[in-house]
């Protein structure tokens, strides 16, 4: 499987936050057999390069009590397109992430979290458990798909 062919397919939207001159962007989410593949857009609309210190993902409870723990479960990229971690300024990049394959329970979400060095411009984005809805599935077989 190509992974620069995943930079031209299908887009989808909704699951972005824009703060701060940053934009963190989800347009598209694929699986291949057990890989979950999103991409994602981070840019800088400002005029200072943002440092990427930290990029995460979790699975996290809805709801948080003040009398319960609230579980947070964090997912390891399998791979990343790229291992840069500065956004230029005035800029856009666009980066693949491989998950291994996993579903949201109904009363979690996935959140992607992005922190900066040495700063406060900080993003999350969160995706419910209509992830299921979202996914293109990747077809070794047919290249028509891309």
């Amino acid at each position: 499987m190509c992974l620069g062919r995943i930079f031209q397919k299908e887009k989808i939207g909704g699951l972005k936050k824009s703060k701060y001159q940053i934009r963190l962007a989800v347009n598209g989410i694929f699986i291949q057999q057990n890989v979950l593949y999103l991409r994602v857009v981070f840019e800088n609309k400002s005029k200072i390069n943002y440092d990427i210190d930290q990029f995460r993902f979790f699975i996290r409870d809805k709801r948080k009590s003040k009398r319960t723990a609230s579980q947070e479960i964090e997912l390891e990229p399998l791979y990343a397109t790229s291992s840069s971690s500065v956004i230029p300024f005035k800029s856009e990049i666009i980066k693949v992430y491989a998950l291994e394959k996993f579903t949201i329970p109904e009363n979690k979400y996935l959140t992607i979290q992005m922190i900066e060095k040495n700063g406060g411009r900080h993003l999350e984005v969160d995706i419910n458990n209509n992830l299921t809805d979202l996914v293109f599935p990747i077809t070794e077989l047919s290249s028509d798909t891309f």
